[in-house]
């Protein structure tokens, strides 16, 4: 059985670091010690949270 790609947890992670990744790049930003403090934060926890992202999947994605 599989289950929605908009139901994968782990597509969502990437896929809302990634938007916050590409709006800093281009300059919004509504602190810049904010932005320099989370960037910094989610280099450091987003391969961990990742890979315990892939063990807590129990079924595989389908397109």
């Amino acid at each position: 059985m599989t289950k929605s790609i908009f139901a994968s947890k782990t597509l969502w992670f990437n896929g809302i670091t990634i938007l916050f990744a590409v709006v800093t790049y281009f300059g919004w930003a509504p602190d810049a010690s904010l932005v320099a403090n989370t960037s910094k934060l989610l280099v450091t926890l987003a391969p961990v949270l990742n890979f315990g992202l892939r063990f807590w999947t129990t079924k595989p994605v389908s397109l």
